[in-house]
C-alpha cells in the first residue's frame, strides 16, 4: 500500500491507525460508511501520516499486513502519527 493513496471520498474506509483522543479523535477499527468525515478532512491534509492510516475497506486486509512488517511505510506513519497523539 503506497503512502500517497488517499481514501476516496465517498466510497466506505476504515481507520487503522492507534486510537488517537482530542482534535484527531478516531478510534482504532473505526469504519467510515461514507468516506473520510468532514471535520477530519483538514488533518488529513495537514498530515500525510494521518491520511495514509485511512484505507478504503477493499485494502484493509492488505494494510493490516503491512502494518505487522515494522519496516513498512505504513507501519513507519502509524508510529509518527502515535508520536504526535
Amino acid at each position: 500500500m503506497a503512502k500517497d493513496k488517499t481514501p476516496t471520498a465517498s466510497g466506505p474506509v476504515m481507520y487503522i491507525g492507534p486510537t488517537l483522543r482530542g482534535a484527531r479523535h478516531v478510534v482504532h477499527g473505526t469504519i467510515f460508511k461514507g468516506g473520510v468525515p468532514r471535520h477530519l478532512e483538514k488533518e488529513l491534509t495537514a498530515d500525510p501520516d494521518y491520511a495514509a492510516l485511512f484505507v478504503p475497506a477493499a485494502d484493509v486486509g492488505a494494510a493490516r499486513k503491512e502494518l505487522k512488517n515494522a519496516t513498512s511505510a505504513l507501519a513507519h506513519c502509524a508510529r509518527r502519527v502515535a508520536e504526535k497523539g
